[in-house]
């Protein structure tokens, strides 16, 4: 029996794809004023305020590949299982353009693009969209492995 899935497809930077659960995309920000932290590694350069909470800003590209994206000023804000059960953590990551609501069949699974070693450690699996590999992110690692 075939499955879809509900996504969110968003652009990380130069053509790469990436995706997120359907209820893991809470927000997107336009123009965001973010802090920058001192020291931080190349892929969380950046801290966003939202209300009384400090929210790491990740640049998956830079992350995965080792070269950051453009940053164009737009922020995704994604919520993910916290430490216990009961709460929910915020992360952001950088986009290049809204992200898009698709459907995914299960038969479109495919293997990680290259690097697939860094992309193991922050994508649950991935699929093939129009010839492309899109890893399904894993924010709970990509974002615990951050801070």
């Amino acid at each position: 029996m075939s499955g879809a899935a509900a996504a969110w497809l968003l652009d990380i930077g130069a053509g790469r794809l990436a995706a997120v659960g359907a209820r893991e995309q809470l927000h997107l920000v336009h123009q965001p004023k973010v802090y920058a932290v001192p020291s931080a590694p190349r892929h969380c350069r950046h801290v966003l305020l939202l209300g009384e909470q400090c929210i790491p800003v990740l640049d998956v590209l830079a992350r995965v590949c080792g070269h950051a994206a453009p940053q164009g000023g737009l922020l995704g804000i994604y919520g993910y299982p916290g430490d216990d059960a009961q709460t929910v953590a915020l992360g952001a990551l950088w986009l290049s353009a809204p992200p898009r609501s698709i459907r995914v069949e299960d038969a479109a699974a495919s293997d990680l693009p290259d690097p697939a070693t860094a992309w193991a450690g922050v994508a649950h699996a991935c699929f093939a969209r129009d010839g492309q590999a899109v890893p399904i992110l894993d924010l709970a690692r990509l974002f615990r492995a951050a801070v």
